[in-house]
């Protein structure tokens, strides 16, 4: 298994110090972490001076790939502004002319989760977009297709459209991700166990929704923890 991990954090005054600990005390544990300046790459060619410090201290680690956030609205924003939102973090590295600025691909959020012909051909776009975008290396197709096929608290995990809903669900987990809120530390090795086999991507924080992508939570060292031990098991 691996942590899809969104990293809605400002990198200043060591915020990040918790991944990077988490990282290095793990090395056989892949990390693909979400970077999200402000709610997209941010309206310059480049983030700010804090992001264009720690962008190539994550990417410097052989087991952390790093992909840029980007909302579609549910297939409603305007597919010109997405297109250009992918268009700026491919060329990170080009402008910052640091190439350990480079993204491994890109994170959609606000996807939607019912087929529509208009809403697939829009989705279509984007990701091929990405796939077209040189900028991003040569790790993004395997990252293209990965969906988050479960973001809610843990009291919901238990009920039929949690665990359940994704054991019978015809898809292959490596192309399963689960985000997970509001997790108690008591049930934390549980759900990862309960994960394996059905989600390859896993991030558990025991903060709500609200809180929980911007900060780490209590659980975090010890969910990178029980992962890396599971996937020895």
């Amino acid at each position: 298994m691996s942590i899809l991990l969104p990293l809605y954090l400002w990198p200043g005054d060591g915020a990040w110090e918790p991944l990077y600990s988490a990282v290095k005390a793990h090395p056989s544990v892949n990390f693909t972490v979400i970077v999200n300046p402000n709610s997209g790459p941010g309206s310059g060619e480049l983030p700010d001076e804090a992001f264009l410090a720690e962008v190539p201290n994550l990417n410097a680690y052989n087991n952390v790939r790093t992909v840029g956030y980007v909302k579609t609205g549910y297939a409603q924003d305007a597919l010109d502004g997405v297109l250009a939102e992918i268009g700026t973090y491919a060329a990170w590295a080009a402008k910052a002319n640091d190439p350990a600025m480079g993204l491994d691909g890109i994170f959609f959020d606000e996807t939607p989760n019912e087929y529509d012909a208009a809403k697939y051909e829009y989705l279509s776009a984007v990701s091929q977009a990405v796939k077209n975008e040189a900028g991003f290396g040569d790790k993004v197709v395997d990252l293209a297709d990965i969906s988050v096929e479960y973001e809610k608290s843990y009291d919901e995990w238990g009920a039929d459209t949690g665990l359940e809903a994704l054991k019978t669900a015809s898809i292959d987990s490596s192309k399963v991700a689960v985000i997970m809120y509001s997790v108690p530390e008591s049930a934390m090795d549980a759900v990862v166990k309960e994960a394996q086999g059905t989600a390859d991507w896993l991030f558990l924080t025991s903060d709500n929704q609200a809180e929980g992508y911007l900060g780490f939570s209590p659980i975090f060292a010890n969910f990178v923890a029980s992962l890396d031990s599971g996937a020895e098991a």
